[in-house]
């Protein structure tokens, strides 16, 4: 199917100021009902190849000469360099016998008709043929212009006020569902006076998580809204509902944080459970809790502005997806690490335990415990480089420090025995 005008606002990729005026429901709609599978438009000049709810939309601008866009060869919709000889050669126009059809048609109907014909409208037209602007100055017959409007109760500063005025503030219900899980979804309730930008920070505060500036916002996943747009100016297509990006809208969970302190000489951290959508303020009342501590100021969430230099964090603020915070105020105790081991022999679990360990401390220091361990228990002994440490599959270079808790596994490899040197020949 073809159309002079863009079918939908989704095929025009232009200033968001004149969107309002792209995009028909009619079009698309009778397209649709065409069957249409490629549907070609024209009007705005900015070239749009794309696919939306199976129907492919094309717009290939060859434009007027000072379009910094335009194309300059025409584009090829179906078939390619490899598609049969249709026996059109590419340098003779085809006959347009559809459109002369047509075009006689129309010029039949109008000699026929009997109607009445209408006047024509008082105003400056065209004569002979030639270009108006040809014959005319400007200031040509501006005041019967003038005259005639005032005639037709045509005011410009009212319409000007009409088209500007904002439309009537109301209330909508947006859904607003996950697009990495289709089931995680979401209703928030706001006035279509509001901002796209406004609409992401509502999800944030809603969800409980953050920072808003990762949401991205968009109709079926493609183009994403830019944040200045009115709801009101795309109030219907959201009202069908918006996709995200870049935000979890599961209910909370419980997740570890690791509070450290910035200005210790040693190290010093202790790590707090508390919702993944917790706010500043319940962090730092979590870590009073754990420290026994009964001063609010004693415990400070901070961030760094620079070397050496703190800020405190807004008790307002929420996690965001944090897993470790900056600590000033009183002391904190220095961490252990505990780690706990599965031990396997090739490859089959064995011993399973807990070993503590200074936080921070290497993969080496691990090892070393473990052999000290098993020398303690009467087990055989075993050389450092015998002992494979991994995290999830991984295996864990030398030098990997360890903090707090962590789920290893040890793995024994001993070493071929080297091999006796041949006696000297004879």
């Amino acid at each position: 199917t073809m159309t002079p005008s863009v079918p939908r606002q989704e095929c025009y990729p232009g200033p968001r100021r004149l969107c309002g005026v792209m995009g028909c429901r009619e079009i698309e709609e009778q397209a649709r009902r065409a069957g249409s599978s490629c549907h070609i438009f024209g009007h705005s000049h900015i070239a749009c190849d794309r696919e939306v709810e199976a129907i492919r939309y094309v717009q290939h601008p060859l434009g007027y000469p000072n379009d910094y866009h335009r194309k300059h060869k025409p584009m090829r919709v179906w078939g390619d360099a490899r598609a049969p000889d249709l026996g059109v050669k590419e340098d003779k126009e085809p006959a347009p016998t559809l459109s002369d059809g047509i075009w006689a048609s129309l010029e039949r109907e109008v000699r026929e008709s009997k109607e009445k014909e209408m006047p024509r409208p008082p105003g400056n037209w065209q004569k002979d043929d030639q270009m108006w602007e040809n014959n005319h100055s400007p200031s040509d017959h501006r005041a019967a212009e003038l005259a005639l409007r005032a005639d037709l109760g045509f005011d410009a500063k009212k319409v000007s006020e009409m088209w500007s005025a904002p439309p009537p503030k109301k209330g909508l219900a947006v859904k607003i569902t996950s697009m990495a899980d289709t089931s995680q979804s979401i209703v928030v309730n706001i006035t279509n006076d509001h901002t796209v930008k406004q609409l992401r920070d509502r999800i944030s505060e809603q969800v409980g998580r953050g920072p808003a500036s990762k949401i991205m916002l968009s109709f079926n996943g493609e183009n994403c809204l830019q944040d200045n747009v009115l709801l009101s100016s795309i109030e219907d297509e959201v009202l069908g509902g918006l996709s995200l990006m870049g935000l979890d809208l599961r209910p909370p969970k419980e997740i570890d944080v690791r509070i450290v302190h910035k200005t210790s000489e040693k190290p010093q951290a202790i790590v707090v459970r508390v919702m993944d959508n917790s706010t500043v303020l319940e962090v730092r009342k979590a870590v009073m809790a754990k420290l026994g501590e009964c001063m609010l100021s004693n415990c400070k969430i901070v961030k760094s502005i620079g070397k050496g230099s703190f800020q405190s964090m807004p008790d307002g603020e929420r996690l965001g997806g944090k897993s470790e915070l900056g600590f000033l105020g009183r002391s904190l105790p220095e961490p252990k690490a505990v780690i706990t081991v599965r031990f396997t022999t090739g490859g089959r679990p064995s011993d399973v335990f807990d070993l503590e360990l200074d936080a921070g401390s290497s993969v080496d220091a691990l090892r070393g415990k473990l052999i000290a361990s098993a020398v303690e228990q009467g087990k055989p002994g075993c050389a450092p480089a015998e002992l494979v440490v991994s995290r999830g599959g991984d295996n864990l270079s030398s030098d990997t420090q360890l903090w707090f808790h962590e789920e290893l596994a040890v793995d024994f490899r001993p070493t071929a025995p080297a091999r006796a040197a041949p006696p000297p020949a004879a």
